[in-house]
């Protein structure tokens, strides 16, 4: 995996550099097509600068259009280039160098969305760590993350991410797995538990064996998936192409008409010029490249322009998880006491969990401030990755966390709790207040 970032950054180093030079050309060429323009400068020995522009600047339509004979097919390149050639032949110059120039400049913004993907596909290799932490023999090795093998054991500290998928055999964290599932609440994870790849460690410390790692992990394959998409062609990118066959022909004819009946060459070149499909050639792929790009980037993948098309007609979505569809911003919705009242229940949490960094303790903190509920000072706290917390408060010990940590400590947990909190599509953060159960924040 280390040696596909490398190489991936190397190319979209290349990639950009090629964009320049060519957002370089058609500069250059729009610049020596406003001088023949404004008559600045119209000849170079003889000849007039806009023919020469328009050979120039449709090089790669002219390169496209004579690919397509030798393969025995008719593509949309033909109608323009057949076009262009017409209105050469008839001393027609600027007219045909600003079709090639519209050519040139959409095919430069194709490049330019294009571009913004691979920035987005880059952003995904990036959170693929570029060292490993290896345990072999009693002795702990730091080496080359793409040098990993399913079987090895290796250890993440706090806040490092994974570099492999693996599954824990000791320890327990919560874990950010928002790059793969796009949940934004951390995960919590404990022994048995499976781990992926590019996926942020909380505050605890995990031993995990590796089950798949370099090119096989889960990062890699969605990083696959969107380079994949970038190159495939929606069914309406392939219009132009399509119906070449029976445009072209059309084309040709209809010019042909336009002459038999006029007899006018510049007639016959207009309809040739008029009737070339630039807009769909040129704005569909555009939109394409740019739409997948920029779901990308927000964290959606797309698997290919084919699917973002059909999209467009979709009636009925199916979500699998209430997470996919928040905000990611954290808020109380409810609170629940059982012995109390919710201000007392808030402040027993708020103590408990002042020292954590979990999204959800933080929540309750600053609901808490947010209330202007002051909240005891605890002689003690301890904070357990993937649990909850705890604190001691004069002569008890106050819990907050998950049902399975309190019922470890042996609170009973009330399971309609767990319920309502279902009901609301909420997390449920349970409070014990010494060997009883308190409440919950929802």
């Amino acid at each position: 995996m280390h040696q596909h970032r490398i190489e991936l950054s190397a190319h979209s180093r290349g990639a950009a550099g090629e964009r320049l030079r060519y957002f370089g050309f058609a500069a250059a060429v729009s610049l020596l097509l406003l001088l023949n323009l404004t008559g600045v400068w119209r000849t170079v020995l003889g000849v007039d600068t806009a023919a020469i522009l328009a050979l120039v600047a449709g090089y790669r339509t002219f390169y496209n259009s004579i690919a397509a004979l030798f393969e025995k097919r008719l593509s949309a390149d033909m109608a323009i280039s057949i076009a262009v050639v017409a209105a050469l032949a008839v001393g027609e110059y600027l007219a045909a160098a600003e079709a090639m120039f519209i050519m040139l400049v959409g095919e430069g913004l194709e490049g330019y969305a294009a571009g913004r993907t691979s920035a987005a596909i880059h952003r995904f290799v990036e959170q693929m760590p570029r060292r490993a932490r290896l345990l072999r023999g009693g002795e702990e090795l730091e080496v080359d993350a793409a040098t990993l093998a399913p079987g090895d054991l290796i250890l993440v500290r706090a806040g490092e991410r994974i570099p492999a998928d693996g599954r824990i055999e000791l320890g327990a964290s919560s874990v950010d797995e928002s790059t793969i599932t796009g949940e934004p609440l951390p995960r919590d994870k404990g022994p048995g538990d499976e781990v992926f790849s590019g996926t942020l460690n909380g505050r605890g410390l995990l031993r995990v064996r590796v089950l798949r790692a370099g090119e096989e992990t889960t990062l890699a394959r969605v990083i696959r998936l969107v380079e994949e998409a970038r190159r495939r062609k929606a069914p309406v990118e392939r219009l132009a192409d399509r119906y070449a066959r029976f445009f072209l022909p059309a084309l040709l004819a209809a010019a042909a008409v336009t002459y038999l009946v006029t007899g006018n060459w510049m007639r016959t070149v207009a309809v040739l010029i008029v009737g070339c499909p630039c807009a769909l050639i040129l704005a569909t792929p555009t939109a394409m490249v740019a739409a997948i790009g920029g779901l990308a980037r927000r964290g959606i993948l797309v698997r290919g322009g084919s699917v973002l098309q059909a999209a467009a007609e979709t009636d009925t979505i199916v979500f699998d998880k209430t997470g996919t569809l928040t905000e990611g911003r954290f808020e109380v919705v409810r609170i629940v006491a059982l012995d109390r009242d919710e201000e007392s229940l808030l402040r027993l949490a708020a103590a408990a969990e002042r020292g954590s960094e979990h999204p959800l303790a933080r929540v309750i903190v600053e609901e808490a401030r947010r209330r202007g509920l002051a909240f005891e000072e605890p002689e003690s706290a301890r904070i357990l990755p993937g649990r909850g917390a705890e604190c001691r408060l004069r002569d008890r010990i106050v819990r907050a966390g998950s049902a399975a940590y309190l019922a470890e400590n042996g609170v009973p947990v009330a399971p309609w709790l767990l319920e309502e909190a279902d009901r609301l599509g909420a997390t449920a953060v349970l409070v014990a207040d010494g060997d009883r159960l308190a409440g919950a924040i929802l």
